[in-house]
């Protein structure tokens, strides 16, 4: 049977057959668009998986494994003209789920939902609503995720930024990493609906095309992006429109200049490239506002430092600099 390589993001890599990728839709969409599905035995590709560490990556195929154990087992008993429920599939999973703790069984869930496993993340999900939530009240829920008890008014409630229901589109980085998001909120750049369009993507239904393949936006850049974009998501200029030009001061609002303030001037100089790419302008303009912002009221020499440039004159040409400059400091 024909083996891969699954490469953790902390660089550890697990032998699979092929078969057990399956249960995933995302690494089964990334695996048809790089022609590996129906790869040679023998040949052994590494798909790195940027967001599942090596832990949780043990446990997903664990239970990836156990399932095909299963379907086998059911099928031949579909052969043999038996039925019968799986029980002990049943008592497997539940004691599969026991054995973690909550921040493991959140850290499951976010793999399978990551790697779109529908089926280990609606039991998980299950495992984690009866094992930490059932029977509790409010207060003890609130305090067994850590949240305090925040009254918010009904004309303060945010507007929701999930749209349960909405298709979602494969995303494909320049350095192949891969990301499931809302065709609602990707097709505000219209570089990516004009790819979604060459492509044949259906956006109300969505569909099992390939990846898009976005050449210029590396994948730690595509998650900010997707942030982004999921936070503005109602936001009326989005699409098209810049506020830069419409507003044209120094103001940020709060929620970007915190979410810019994460980032360092490399990372952020990668995100204005990238939204050029994309041609977001909301995002393309609040960034370069924020970026212009922080050299306010800077010398030379902290704009440099700001900018990670390093200055490459020696002493003896920074004073002849000096010198050659002098008649305009005496005009003044």
């Amino acid at each position: 049977m024909p083996k891969l390589r699954l490469q953790s993001s902390d660089k550890e890599e697990f032998l699979v057959d092929l078969e057990t990728t399956s249960c995933s839709t995302m690494l089964t969409t990334m695996l048809a668009d790089l022609g590996l599905e129906k790869r040679e035995e023998g040949k052994e590709e590494v798909v790195p998986l940027l967001n599942v560490d090596a832990r949780i990556l043990k446990m997903v195929l664990e239970w990836a494994e156990r399932r095909l154990e299963v379907m086998d087992c059911v099928s031949r008993r579909t052969d043999n003209y038996s039925v019968g429920s799986d029980n002990n599939q049943d008592d497997w999973e539940a004691n599969f789920f026991k054995n973690f703790d909550k921040e493991t069984l959140f850290e499951l869930l976010k793999a399978a939902d990551y790697l779109d496993v529908k089926d280990l993340h609606d039991k998980a999900c299950k495992a984690v609503g009866e094992t930490f939530f059932a029977g509790k009240d409010p207060d003890e829920i609130r305090a067994a995720l850590g949240i305090e008890n925040v009254i918010i008014q009904q004309d303060e409630m945010p507007t929701s930024h999930v749209t349960p229901t909405c298709p979602r589109v494969m995303l494909e980085s320049s350095d192949k990493g891969f990301i499931l998001a809302d065709i609602e909120i990707v097709q505000a750049s219209p570089t990516i609906k004009e790819l979604m369009a060459k492509l044949g993507w259906n956006a109300k239904e969505g569909g099992d095309c390939k990846a898009i393949k976005l050449s210029q936006v590396n994948f730690e850049v595509l998650k900010i992006i997707i942030e982004w974009l999921e936070y503005h998501r109602n936001d009326p200029y989005l699409p098209s429109t810049t506020r830069f030009t419409e507003n044209p001061t120094n103001v940020i609002e709060a929620w970007d200049e915190d979410f810019f303030r994460g980032l360092d001037t490399g990372r952020l100089m990668e995100l204005i490239l990238s939204a050029q790419y994309l041609e977001l302008k909301g995002l393309e303009d609040v960034a370069c506002k924020f970026m212009a912002n922080l050299m306010i009221g800077k010398t030379a020499e902290q704009i440099g430092e700001i900018l990670n440039i390093k200055c490459d004159l020696s002493d003896q040409e920074k004073k002849q600099i000096d010198i050659d400059n002098q008649w305009a400091l005496n005009s003044n």
